[in-house]
């Protein structure tokens, strides 16, 4: 909610930023792509801790504190759940056209806009989904 609001209000220019036409399509975009790295999140998280058990209780017995022993497996799922968004980052515009990009330019917006408008949506997602799996796997560690 909080990435949309800042993108809607601030870089889009949204008056009000609640406005249905611009919030309910980006708000859709952004729960989507966000639920598929918070899944993968917490099934890498999950496996890791059942994978690593052992190296867990060890770390565990020799003092260290729960975060400070799961704190390498929680980076390492982290780093896995956003491996797909940031490899869609890397590719928009270039080697695939996004349909949102795609849709606005056939209903006659100009190029530009369109082009400003799927950017920012993109990193709109990128910091929903690093937000939402950050939070995630840090609650899987509590």
């Amino acid at each position: 909610m909080f990435i949309t609001y800042l993108g809607a209000a601030v870089v889009l220019r949204v008056e009000p930023f609640w406005d249905p036409p611009t919030f309910v399509p980006v708000m859709g975009m952004l729960l989507g792509n966000s639920m598929t790295s918070v899944a993968m999140a917490t099934e890498r998280c999950l496996d890791q801790f059942k994978f690593h058990a052992p190296v867990l209780e060890t770390r565990l017995a020799y003092g260290a504190t729960r975060y400070e022993a799961s704190l390498p497996l929680a980076v390492e799922a982290i780093r896995i759940a956003l491996i797909p968004v940031i490899t869609q980052l890397s590719v928009m515009g270039m080697i695939n056209i996004p349909g949102m990009m795609t849709g606005q330019i056939m209903a006659g917006t100009p190029i530009m806009e369109a082009v400003m408008y799927q950017q920012c949506i993109m990193f709109m997602i990128a910091a929903s989904s690093t937000l939402g799996v950050i939070m995630a796997v840090t609650i899987k560690n509590k």
